[in-house]
């Protein structure tokens, strides 16, 4: 999902200081910038199951394991059309204490940023095959959210790491092409997406507000039920 690349990477880039202000009594060293993580998004003519709920256990799992990315959960539900066309739409939540890389001419790493997100898109994918909601796939996606981060101060021999606090909204928009499978009691999809987007980030300690744009990728894998 969107938000996981250009809404979560901002604002914790942001609390974590992106300038020198950030930091005290430690000349030269600028801010850190964590990763950013990877996160999700699929009708059969005459088929009675025309919806199905998909989850991401993996990205869950994926995200919850590296210190440097909230953990992202998120569900997927597709509605089918007709002329093998479907609506998606996928709430998120992203949460956990982040790892932030070290700065340069900093001793030791930065203390870890409490990140909070909630985010949302809304998809429409075109079945390449123009009869069933099931094969390959072409569709846009929107995707809008908001986040929160914040770091406590934190003292380390020779300097301090100062407290701060952001605030980010962002919007985005990309292309996704993918696949998806449909079985009796079983579905799955996987597609990959490539777009804009555009984020506002405001915050504490020294830090002006912020306004930036640029390349998303997006990449998702469900397993869902039909019904």
């Amino acid at each position: 999902m969107l938000i996981k690349f250009f809404l979560v990477a901002a604002v914790s880039s942001f609390a974590g200081g992106t300038s020198d202000s950030a930091f005290a009594s430690v000349p030269g060293v600028s801010g850190s910038t964590p990763p950013v993580s990877i996160g999700g998004n699929a009708v059969v003519a005459g088929d009675v199951h025309t919806q199905a709920i998909y989850v991401h256990p993996l990205i869950t799992l994926f995200t919850s394991s590296i210190s440097s990315v909230p953990t992202e959960v998120f569900v997927t539900y597709e509605r089918e059309l007709e002329r093998a066309r479907s609506v998606t739409i996928q709430p998120l939540i992203a949460f956990g204490s982040v790892q932030g890389s070290t700065p340069a001419g900093a001793p030791v790493p930065p203390p870890k940023m409490d990140v909070f997100a909630l985010g949302a898109n809304v998809g429409y994918r075109d079945y390449w095959n123009g009869k069933v909601a099931h094969g390959g796939y072409l569709g846009p996606v929107v995707e809008f959210g908001y986040a929160t981060a914040s770091r406590p101060m934190e003292n380390f021999p020779g300097g301090t790491y100062l407290s701060g606090k952001a605030t980010a909204f962002g919007v985005g928009a990309i292309g996704v092409v993918g696949y998806r499978g449909k079985w009796n009691g079983f579905t799955m999809f996987a597609d990959i997406g490539i777009g804009g987007q555009f984020t506002s980030v405001s915050g504490t300690g020294g830090n002006p507000g912020v306004s930036d744009n640029g390349l998303l990728i997006d990449a998702n894998l469900g397993f869902g039920i039909p019904f």
